[in-house]
């Protein structure tokens, strides 16, 4: 048993401590303010003094107050915990708790005027950027470290059993790159690849609506095979959303691209992947969340936004009056890494009404357009970089989730070589 002692309980105190404990640790924890029920491994998380052996962590008040902090001025570099948020000089070194939380509950980007062009929080701004610890699960590090601190101090022998897992979540934007786009759009399109001289484009188009040769962006059926070879968990988000400048899918009531679902909901959980438009939309994001239900004929209980554009907490809250309870889009488009600095789900903690709510939060790793369109790296580069994150993921035992889209998988004009990089994602 793990007791944690407070001389105050508050919402935020026990979300941080079962983030870390139950969420990260997989282990039972009890936080409690009367000392007579301290029993077995002691947490002393108070400026008191506690009369039985207790290992202590100093609080600096933010677990026990309404207040928001836009960044925090107290951060050390440290070997071990690669770095420490709120110092301090108790038996751990800082307030992990007060860390755990300012990171996880996504304090930083409350109130965040500097955004870029699609309205987004920058990861330049992250703290977690600015301190070069982007690519380490940190929360998941200082969960660990911290067990084996009270391992240590009590002689003690309590162990995290959580196996390394990986899964595969895959965005259709676009669900074929010629086909079934309709009269008016084929002849744009291929006018349009005319002025830009791209005779590659321009002939394969119609190769394909000949059917000579396969959709690029059909790369569905080799999906299938791939995940079912490696035993790997498939999740695909659905763009249902009205025809616009960053939402360009097929119609929705397009019958070959309802055929295409209900062929993808054989071998995959099916999620709504809520369009540009609907960022801070409430009833565009209800319309396309019913119209996935419809056609699935099931609720849709599993969304990651286009262009990875969302609001906190709105976004979230939208998503909860909906009854979708996991969301996919905590990572960056534009940098891989750990945007909440962790590899673990975790529940949205919303700082407006000060609670955690029901909507598990699932970070990916990367996004595949990170390497390819924002960082501009080589096709080895990016397998050394998502070897190197994955590693950093295998030290925590945590889950290593990576973003595709069906255009990235095609292995052909800007993506060509790049189905390798995919595959060796899931090699070791």
């Amino acid at each position: 048993m793990i007791t944690i002692y407070s001389s105050y309980l508050s919402s935020r105190l026990q979300y941080a401590v079962d983030v870390v404990f139950k969420q990260v640790l997989g282990l039972e924890v009890v936080v409690t303010n009367l000392k007579q029920n301290l029993n077995g491994v002691v947490i002393n998380y108070s400026n008191e003094t506690i009369d039985i052996p207790s290992f202590n962590i100093t609080p600096v008040g933010l677990l026990n107050s309404n207040e928001l902090y836009a960044e925090v001025a107290d951060v050390q570099k440290n070997q071990r915990d690669l770095i420490r948020i709120f110092s301090s000089e108790d038996h751990f070194g800082f307030d992990v708790f007060s860390a755990v939380f300012f990171l996880v509950s996504r304090m930083e980007e409350y109130n965040c005027k500097d955004l870029d062009e699609h309205n987004r929080f920058k990861y330049t701004n992250s703290i977690l950027f600015k301190y070069s610890v982007l690519e380490f699960p940190i929360v998941d590090v200082w969960a660990f470290n911290l067990l084996d601190s009270l391992n240590d101090f009590f002689n003690k022998k309590i162990s995290c059993t959580r196996k390394f897992k990986q899964s595969l979540t895959v965005d259709v934007d676009n669900a074929y790159a010629y086909k079934h786009k309709g009269v008016l759009r084929t002849i744009g399109a291929s006018f349009k690849s005319l002025l830009k001289l791209d005779f590659t484009v321009f002939f394969q188009r119609f190769r394909v609506l000949l059917s000579k040769e396969k959709d690029p962006y059909d790369n569905y059926d080799y999906l299938k095979t791939f995940i079912q070879k490696e035993k790997i968990d498939l999740t695909i988000f659905l763009l249902l959303a009205d025809y616009g400048k960053y939402d360009k899918n097929l119609s929705f009531k397009n019958k070959s691209f309802l055929s295409l679902i209900k062929y993808l909901s054989t071998f995959s959980i099916l999620g709504i992947h809520p369009s540009y438009n609907s960022y801070g939309n409430s009833d565009k994001l209800n319309i396309e969340v019913k119209r996935l239900e419809k056609i699935i004929s099931s609720k849709v209980n599993h969304s990651r936004n286009h262009f990875l554009r969302f609001k906190i907490p709105q976004t979230f809250q939208h998503l909860l009056n909906l009854g979708v309870h996991n969301d996919y889009s905590m990572g960056y488009a534009n940098f891989p890494g750990f945007r909440a600095g962790t590899c673990t789900p975790f529940y949205f903690y919303d700082l407006s009404k000060e609670q955690q709510t029901d909507l598990l939060l699932v970070p990916f790793t990367y996004m595949d357009g990170a390497f390819k369109d924002y960082m501009n790296y080589s096709i080895y580069d990016s397998k050394e970089l998502i070897a190197k994150l994955k590693s950093n993921v295998k030290e925590v035992n945590g889950s290593f989730i990576s973003v595709w889209h069906n255009e990235s998988l095609s292995n052909q004009q800007r993506w060509s070589g790049w189905r390798e990089v995919f595959e060796h994602t899931f090699k070791n």
